[in-house]
């Protein structure tokens, strides 16, 4: 049973990092409501960051921490249980000692998290820093440590589902076979990356039924004269990156997201981190989470709604991409226009149709509208640790399209594969939200 509320945790919390000393400083702070997981939430993107997962990779991230984290924290509510929405998810092992699910559900996020990161460190100092506040503010040393033992049986019970997933076999699967055809993907400059997750459609998904079932129509025949629809679609990227707005460009690289961009100078290359695609629609549900003061159970809900979308919207993009493994318009331009056009955005090392970023930002805008609503505006203030801009939106679908148009102006998409991929992504968040999300439970804000 729950003995503890969310409250007194939180007040606890505030209470000890209030007056803590100059080295815990940086975790002072408001945890009130659900802004607790979102600092959880944040200390993992930190890792991600750190660890330079791929996009589809951190998306799998986001996703069992966040669904643990509810599951144990709607046991102290009435909330519905995602157990037989979710493929091969099981209800949790049965708790008779008296627990605090609250801190239950943050001891097990944290233990998934460090699993399946390689960078742990960040995650395990946030840990002991909030349950060394509580053991200071006196909490019961009993329900503190049933709380953590339970924490640990549930993190043992995901981890054991993920383990499911077909994840660890993709890592040593065989690698991509280039094609070799005309139209048919081929690394591009600057660094030749090979094939990303070729194999990531393999992947067991959260709630769609399965990878393939939004693959899109094929991409507009693939020619290289001039006038044919292929080439002018082409001639329409190298157009628009060549005369771009300021802000057009602005917009582009707001929305870049590239975990890792590098930089050459001579013999000498340098890797610039940032947030993932993915990473960036968890900092969007976090101001979400906080404009909305939602409680720990409904903050928690949003996350994993949210980071389900994401996931799924990774595996159903990843299948249509190798299935039809359409060819970058950096390699066509260079080929056939100018052998020294570059785009104003890395291309990233996979291929080009559907657009990855414009589906799963579909795919969540979907999951926070039903959550949140059509009408929250907000300002998007998560870039700026990377030297870019504020941006700001009506709602979460102007922020998805926006995302879409972004990618024509890069130079890494063409405009079908922009609005391509948004269809798809709306499609698996919907799927996702009828799932997860009944007329009684979608907290429809006003």
């Amino acid at each position: 049973m729950k003995v503890r509320s969310l409250l007194l945790l939180s007040t606890l919390i505030i209470a000890v990092f209030g007056c803590s000393d100059k080295k815990n400083e940086k975790y002072t702070g408001d945890y009130s409501n659900g802004n607790l997981i979102s600092e959880f939430n944040k200390v993992l993107t930190e890792a991600v960051i750190t660890d330079l997962f791929s996009p589809p990779v951190a998306s799998r991230i986001y996703a069992y921490p966040n669904i643990a984290a509810y599951e144990i924290l709607r046991l102290s509510t009435d909330a519905p249980t995602m157990t037989g929405k979710i493929r091969g998810l099981k209800p949790l092992p049965s708790n008779n000692d008296p627990v605090d699910y609250y801190i239950a559900a943050m001891h097990a996020f944290n233990m998934i998290a460090r699993q399946m990161v390689y960078t742990e460190g960040a995650i395990v100092e946030f840990e002991e820093h909030v349950l060394d506040s509580l053991t200071k503010a006196g909490v019961d040393e009993a329900i503190l440590n049933n709380s953590i033992a339970y924490g640990d049986t549930v993190a043992d019970h995901i981890l054991m589902w993920a383990m499911g997933d077909n994840y660890k076999q993709t890592r040593s699967a065989e690698r991509y076979p280039l094609l070799k055809t005309d139209g048919s993907w081929l690394p591009t400059p600057p660094d030749y990356t090979p094939a990303m997750e070729p194999h990531w459609h393999e992947l067991r998904t959260f709630v769609i039924d399965r990878a393939d079932i939004f693959r899109p129509d094929s991409m507009i025949r693939f020619s290289t004269t001039k006038g044919s629809d292929f080439y002018n679609a082409a001639i329409e990227v190298y157009d628009a990156v060549n005369n771009l707005t300021d802000d057009q460009r602005s917009m582009a690289k707001f929305w870049d997201d590239n975990p890792v961009v590098t930089e050459h100078a001579g013999h000498i290359m340098m890797k610039n981190k940032k947030m993932t695609p993915g990473g960036h629609w968890i900092a969007i549900t976090s101001m979400a989470v906080r404009e909305f003061d939602k409680d720990m159970v409904d903050a928690a809900m949003a996350y994993a709604v949210t980071s389900i979308a994401l996931a799924d919207a990774f595996i159903s993009c990843w299948e249509a991409k190798y299935y039809y493994q359409t060819i970058r318009p950096v390699t066509y331009l260079n080929d056939l226009v100018s052998p020294e056009w570059t785009p104003i955005l890395q291309t990233p090392p996979f291929p080009e149709y559907p657009s990855g970023h414009s589906a799963i930002s579909a795919s969540a805008a979907t999951a926070l509208t039903a959550l949140f609503g059509n009408e929250f505006a907000f300002t998007d203030s998560s870039e700026m640790r990377f030297g870019l801009p504020v941006r700001s939106f009506r709602s979460f679908e102007h922020a998805a399209n926006e995302v879409a148009q972004s990618r024509f102006y890069g130079g890494i998409h063409f405009v079908v594969s922009n609005e391509v991929g948004a269809r798809m992504g709306r499609q698996v968040g919907q799927v996702v939200v009828d799932e997860l999300l009944d007329a009684n439970n979608a907290k429809q804000a006003n």
